[in-house]
């Protein structure tokens, strides 16, 4: 029950980290490096997740945890989170 427990506390804990805004900071001028990030940006908006996302994950002496990703409410993280699982970030 406490290793449930836990694992539910770090998985909440990084979906929200994703979630959490930046501040931002502007100045009079624009360079290279600003117009560069508002590309990538719009590139990053085009590809968002926006449907519910179901995942399954085996954890190492405990089992299958089961999750529910709502990409509506958080398609950042959502996007961020399959791209890793895609890339395998996760295994072992």
């Amino acid at each position: 029950m406490k290793a449930s427990r836990i694992i539910t506390a770090f998985l909440l804990t990084a979906l929200m980290a994703g979630c959490a805004g930046s501040a931002q900071t502007t100045s009079g001028t624009t360079d290279a490096s600003d117009n560069k990030q508002n590309e990538t940006m719009e590139a990053v908006e085009e590809e968002l997740i926006t449907e519910t996302v179901y995942v399954e994950m085996e954890v190492e002496n405990y089992g299958t945890v089961k999750l529910e990703l709502d990409g509506a409410a958080a398609p950042i993280t959502v996007t961020n989170f399959v791209n890793l699982v895609n890339s395998h970030f996760y295994d072992g």
